[in-house]
């Protein structure tokens, strides 16, 4: 669906850095509609503790870190708008884990 904005986005070069650090292949990739980069957690604006990718098998969560999963065989749109109808049993999953997971939190 969004196929032209991400070729642009996969082509298109970087004019300056925008923090220190910064490296434009790193936002490179992305699932057509997001950089996959920018999904994982901040960049700037303050300390941002990361802890890194969990799965569905990591143990628990240490507050006030980042947490990511990373989704290597999905596109954007599958999960936040309009998936394929054989995808609507994946979503499904997808969430009722996702709210799972949150509720375990408390």
């Amino acid at each position: 669906m969004l196929y032209g904005c991400s070729a642009y986005m996969g082509m298109r070069p970087f004019g300056a850095p925008f923090y220190a650090g910064f490296n434009g292949d790193d936002w490179r990739e992305n699932d057509g509609a997001v950089s996959s980069y920018s999904q994982m957690y901040p960049r700037i604006a303050g300390n941002h503790p990361v802890a890194g990718e969990f799965t569905d098998t990591s143990g628990g969560f240490e507050p006030g870190k980042w947490y990511w999963q990373y989704l290597h065989d999905r596109d954007h749109l599958d999960v936040v708008m309009l998936p394929e109808p054989w995808q609507v049993a994946w979503q499904k999953m997808f969430y009722s884990n996702l709210f799972q997971r949150l509720a375990a939190l408390r």
